[in-house]
């Protein structure tokens, strides 16, 4: 039950179906971090820790030796704890330390629970298949639809605050998928095609189903024109690459991978030239307007650590510390976290909880690679490509999905067993 449940609550983690218990109001109007949700995947969530307390309980799993990430973990929500000293909404704040903690329970879980991480990764490719011909399917119809069970919000080009490409080929509409925005559904693209191409790598059949499965996914993520998911994609395949020919193993069923995406990202530039072009060079209007709009984000969030860098302003409380303190006479929707992970955190945790977060996340770069395991190194270079990804935006710590896609890995990381066979190189 435990097993099903935690395959089941991998699925669900990329879909944005949710119940919006209450809201937040900023100058009057609800904002959309102001949102308190429950979202679906909780449910499960909730019912897998119940039924792996139990579990753990009955086989005493609870009384192995603490590893040094799950001592890190602790330190952080400690100061995560201690930020409340310095929230402004305490409502906001308790709303995202639960998260948090739901989080950090999961990676408990993981590292406790005897479970098949290939069916984790299934579980999460096939949820993310269903998101990419969805994202497929609305950037030729150019239309994406609303469905409040799926958790998807309407989105049409001509209108504003909508993700699109704009030139002279006019305004086009990127691929959502079922996220709220295109970067989102990228970043979530890049750890799906990761998972599957370890799982290649190891495996050795059913061929067909791989290339088809990696040529949907790697489409839609063309589709969603997100620079900041491809630069995290390019570095790990180049890594993989060079890890493939120093391991001497698996170099040729990594090649056949390599001519795969670079066909299809032919393919793509042929057709889509323009639209790539206006990405890359960003000299069009709402390329400009969103770099312009980048540069006021990361000050507003230097002037706040000016004020306040030791202790942070408390976890989830970023919007609302800008409104009181830089600017309260903006439109709702112009108020957003800085496109910085780090930096973000460095405000709301302050200096401890950054060095701490960031210490985390390189600390389990660093067992996923120097182990001898190429699960984990799979692992470790879906941990690097979050950290490359935090740089440009914040969706991994702001966003639930986001939040717990990144302890489900470091979970994995930690985890002595091997899951796969013949999974060393």
């Amino acid at each position: 039950m435990i097993e099903y449940l935690l395959y089941i609550f991998v699925f669900l983690i990329p879909w944005q179906t949710r119940y919006i218990y209450n809201s937040i109001t900023l100058n009057g109007d609800v904002f959309e971090y102001g949102k308190l949700s429950f979202y679906l995947s909780e449910l499960i969530l909730i019912l897998l820790i119940i039924c792996s307390v139990i579990y753990i309980q009955k086989v005493n799993a609870s009384k192995r030796k603490v590893s040094k990430s799950t001592s890190i973990i602790f330190v952080f929500l400690l100061i995560v704890v201690i930020t409340f000293l310095g929230a402004i909404n305490q409502q906001l704040y308790f709303y995202g330390l639960i998260k948090l903690m739901e989080a950090i329970v999961l990676y408990f879980l993981l590292t406790k629970i005897n479970i098949d991480s290939l069916k984790i990764r299934i579980a999460f490719i096939a949820s993310m298949f269903i998101h990419s011909i969805l994202g497929i399917y609305q950037f030729f119809s150019q239309s994406v639809w609303a469905n409040k069970y799926l958790g998807i919000a309407e989105q049409i080009s001509s209108q504003g605050g909508v993700s699109v490409l704009e030139g002279s080929f006019g305004r086009l509409l990127r691929a959502y998928g079922g996220f709220s925005h295109p970067n989102i559904f990228g970043g979530f693209l890049v750890i799906a095609i990761l998972f599957l191409i370890g799982i290649f790598l190891i495996q050795k059949k059913k061929l067909i189903l791989f290339y088809f499965t990696l040529s949907i996914l790697f489409s839609a993520l063309i589709l969603t024109f997100s620079r900041s998911a491809f630069l995290a994609l390019f570095l790990s395949l180049f890594i993989l690459f060079i890890y493939s020919i120093f391991k001497k193993r698996n170099f040729k069923k990594f090649v056949s991978v390599l001519i795969i995406l670079l066909l299809i990202s032919s393919i793509s530039f042929v057709l889509f030239n323009d639209f790539f072009r206006t990405r890359i060079q960003q000299q069009e209007r709402l390329e400009i307007k969103s770099n312009i709009e980048r540069v006021v984000l990361k000050n507003q969030a230097l002037s706040l650590l000016d004020k306040n860098w030791f202790l942070g302003y408390g976890i989830n409380n970023y919007i609302l510390v800008v409104h009181k303190n830089i600017d309260n006479t903006l439109n709702t929707w112009d108020y957003q976290p800085v496109h910085n992970v780090y930096l973000l955190i460095f405000v709301e945790l302050g200096i401890l909880g950054f060095l701490s977060y960031a210490y985390l996340l390189i600390f389990s770069l660093y067992k996923a690679f120097s182990s001898n395991n190429l699960n984990k190194f799979i692992l470790g270079l879906i941990i690097l490509s979050i950290i490359i990804i935090n740089f440009f935006d914040h969706y991994f710590w702001t966003y639930w999905s986001g939040l717990i896609i990144t302890f489900l890995i470091i979970g994995l990381i930690n985890r002595k067993s091997i899951d796969f066979k013949n999974d060393l190189m």
